[in-house]
């Protein structure tokens, strides 16, 4: 096995995946570096997709009083961290205790360029569509006009931006490596221990062919 075919094992299947990943888990952590002083904030960001599926920028919003907001608009190049659902891995678990400890997680890293909005429209339509967003589903789903008066007021305490993907990396670990016992084995104990998201990924990840020194490689790219 290769170092590539290692590699390779592990991207995710499709570009739906990774928007899929976003959307399951949309609160992430924004890294940026201004000379030595380093600052990061955590904060939910919407996918921007192209004609092909691929993720081109992030949309977001900031609270204007942040410090972060001018070390961006002075040093725009920052990373952004998704990190979904993810999970020790108990050799205790497996019939075969021979296996070594591990662990199995999604996340995706974006290194962006940050552009901030002074027009107020991108910001209302920014909330817009993350209220809409998280909101669907709740069955008395709320919306912004709800807060009258005050959304004036709290929408420029805020600021609008996207962040321009520059480059992109996804690693969806997911025992794709595992043989079948040992994989079906981890499956269940996440399932039975409460992580059901984590189990639900490893299956959507389920490799077709038994680790044996030749490993599945993935080439499906859309």
């Amino acid at each position: 096995m290769t170092d590539m075919q290692f590699v390779k094992i592990f991207e995710a299947k499709s570009r739906r995946d990774v928007v899929r990943h976003i959307e399951q888990a949309p609160f992430a952590w924004l890294f940026s570096a201004s000379g030595t002083e380093l600052e990061a904030t955590p904060l939910p960001l919407l996918a921007d997709t192209d004609d092909t599926g691929e993720v081109v920028s992030l949309t977001g919003h900031m609270a204007r009083a942040n410090p972060h907001v001018n070390r961006l608009r002075t040093s725009p190049r920052a990373l952004v961290v998704f990190l979904g659902p993810n999970g020790y891995v108990s050799p205790s678990w497996c019939m075969d205790r021979k296996q070594a400890p591990s662990w199995n997680y999604v996340i995706s890293e974006y290194l962006v360029d940050v552009e901030f909005f002074e027009d107020g429209t991108f910001t209302h339509d920014a909330l817009c569509r993350l209220v809409d967003f998280m909101e669907a589903g709740h069955p008395q789903a709320w919306s912004m006009p709800e807060l009258g008066d005050r959304y004036d007021r709290l929408r420029k305490a805020i600021i609008g931006f996207r962040a321009h993907v520059v480059t992109a990396n996804s690693k969806f670990k997911l025992g794709q490596d595992e043989k079948p016992d040992v994989f079906n084995d981890q499956v269940a104990a996440f399932a039975a221990n409460g992580n059901k998201a984590l189990a639900s990924w490893m299956e959507r990840y389920r490799a077709p062919v038994a680790r044996s020194g030749d490993f599945p490689v993935n080439a499906e790219s859309s």
